[in-house]
């Protein structure tokens, strides 16, 4: 497949999800898209990238090299507009390579990084790249475990970036909602936000509802 994207010339979308092709399988398919220039949408979900490994000293760790491939990829290509990689194991090293491409990258439309475990130190990278990227308008971090540190940084981040239009923080461990009231207050592009299944307290008098008074685009 990956051998095949270096010579075809036609084909714009590619679907791999759920095929266990694991790091070495992304990273060949990484460096066929510096290659290739016709595709636009690539899902490799659910495949086992960044997937913990034996490690002698620490027990585990994160195989960086598919995702890292895959961010130098971002870097460079002018043609893929969106990626998903839900549902595997990039951690916190891989969104933080992600980030650097996000802040290079002017093609990406839409980012798919649900079930990834970033943690908040991951969303704190993403949330930098999105102060500067002025392309990406979808972006999916549903069960990351960023909690409200990572929740906080994103809607920081809102303030300052004016193209995201949907925004997926579900199932988060979120409990604090003032940063992202805030951003909400300031922020006039985005036009769906997903706080599904967090620690949020459901009350009509909170800060939240307040700042939907003054939002008028979701």
């Amino acid at each position: 497949m990956a051998k095949a994207l270096t010579i075809n010339s036609s084909l714009q979308e590619l679907s791999l999800a759920n095929n266990d092709i694991g790091n070495e399988g992304a990273f060949t398919i990484a460096s066929a898209l510096t290659l290739n220039s016709t595709l636009t949408i690539l899902d490799l979900s659910r495949n086992g990238i960044g997937s913990e490994v034996d490690d002698a000293l620490s027990g585990t760790q994160f195989d960086e090299k598919a995702i890292f491939a895959l961010s130098e990829v971002l870097k460079i290509n002018s043609t893929l507009s969106n990626l998903n990689l839900s549902g595997n194991k990039i951690g916190f090293t891989g969104a933080n390579s992600l980030s650097e491409a996000l802040a290079l990258n002017s093609t990406l439309n839409s980012l798919h990084l649900a079930y990834n475990s970033i943690l908040s130190e991951g969303a704190i990278a993403l949330a930098n790249a999105l102060k500067i990227n002025s392309t990406l308008n979808y972006l999916y971090l549903g069960n990351n475990f960023i909690h409200s540190n990572g929740a906080n940084s994103i809607a920081d981040a809102l303030q300052f970036n004016s193209t995201l239009t949907h925004l997926d923080i579900s199932r988060n461990e979120i409990s604090s909602d003032e940063a992202i009231s805030t951003a909400l207050k300031a922020n006039s592009t985005l036009t769906l936000l997903n706080l599904n299944n967090n620690f949020l307290v459901h009350d009509d008098e909170g800060v939240i509802p307040e700042a939907l008074k003054i939002n008028s685009t979701l």
